[in-house]
């Protein structure tokens, strides 16, 4: 299980399911108000929102992340980043929001251009 709290109220919980449930936090309260799966078909394995709360970033036991778009509903923005080898265990926004920073199994760090979709930048970190 993974679980991220927005700045909105917003509570993003993953896990072995392939599903993302999204809640709201009302004091001591938690009120489920949507699933989200696709475009995951691994167990969740990470979830993170930006600080602003306007976007959720997931990860995946297939080495698969997503961004979604905050709302009402949400809805995928960015839905195929795929770079890693295996389980992405973090990810991270940039302060200024411009990149998503993601960690795996691999030992591979990869940050990536939000705008674009694309790996800005990848390095191996040390295994230990």
């Amino acid at each position: 299980t993974c679980v991220s709290c927005s700045a909105g109220g917003h509570v993003a919980v993953g896990g072995k399911n392939k599903t993302i449930h999204l809640y709201t936090l009302d004091g001591d309260k938690l009120t489920e108000f949507q699933t989200l799966s696709a475009p995951h078909s691994g167990a969740i394995s990470a979830v993170a929102y930006n600080a602003a709360g306007t976007r959720l970033a997931t990860g995946d036991a297939n080495s698969r992340i997503a961004t979604w778009v905050v709302g009402a509903e949400y809805q995928v923005d960015k839905g195929d980043l795929v770079f890693h080898s295996s389980t992405v265990k973090s990810v991270a926004f940039s302060p200024g929001g411009k990149y998503l920073v993601s960690g795996g199994l691999d030992c591979m760090v990869i940050a990536w251009d939000l705008e674009t979709g694309k790996k800005a930048t990848a390095r191996a970190h040390h295994n230990g």
